[in-house]
């Protein structure tokens, strides 16, 4: 495996909780990139295309948030 994950929390300026799943590409260099990826209506994080889109950019050394 080319990543780790990890459930990640952010408070926003309205006091509201965004919870994410940031996962970490053991490949990424040291300018340590990120690619935010976002779901559409009626989708969600763990829909079925985003964990792989995840893994596919790990595995290109990319870290992703979602």
């Amino acid at each position: 495996m080319s990543h780790t994950t990890k459930s990640v929390s952010f408070q926003n300026s309205h006091n509201s909780k965004l919870v994410g799943i940031l996962t970490h590409s053991s490949k990424a260099g040291p300018q340590q990139r990120c690619v935010i990826l976002c779901h559409g209506y009626a989708s969600y994080k763990d829909g079925f295309h985003l964990p792989a889109v995840a893994a596919a950019l790990a595995d290109a050394g990319y870290n992703s948030l979602r």
